[in-house]
């Protein structure tokens, strides 16, 4: 009869155990979304602090734009337009640097997070997939704060 209960109480500890399990998974995919997402955002904020140095060309002098970056928000804001073209080299440059100063701990993390695929072996790491993340978050706020100035704008 001991055995009996041995052999019923062994699949609900197996179960507990599992549980267990998938919620300390869940804990660390989250804490690992959390530190690339963290990682992501401290390089945007770093890009837009570098463009908001660079003086403005003054083709949106309508939109009192006093740097790259104020330039950058409204031509995300109206549309691609014939600016653009001239801006993203400048923005690329910005973005690469970032990147290229990434300690390489974050970057093999952020790379694992980002890419589909999953781990890669260390050496044939693409920091495209880190520089596109870090691009279009920083257009995405581009974006935002463009559709801020021109409700500014309206008052």
């Amino acid at each position: 009869m001991q055995m009996f209960r041995d052999e019923l109480s062994e699949p609900s500890i197996r179960f507990e155990e599992t549980n267990y399990l998938k919620n300390q998974l869940r804990h660390h995919r989250a804490a690992f979304k959390s530190l690339c997402d963290g990682e992501v955002a401290h390089q945007v904020r770093c890009a837009i602090n570098r463009l908001q140095r660079i003086k403005a060309s003054g083709v949106y002098q309508e939109w009192c734009c006093r740097s790259l970056w104020d330039e950058m928000c409204v031509e995300e804001f109206i549309g691609p337009g014939e600016f653009r073209p001239f801006m993203e080299p400048d923005v690329a440059k910005i973005v690469n640097t970032l990147v290229s100063r990434i300690p390489r701990h974050l970057v093999e993390a952020m790379h694992c997070w980002l890419d589909d695929e999953g781990p890669v072996e260390t050496g044939s790491m693409n920091l495209m997939l880190i520089t596109d993340a870090i691009d279009q978050e920083l257009w995405n706020r581009a974006l935002l704060r463009g559709e801020r100035m021109h409700e500014i704008r309206l008052l």
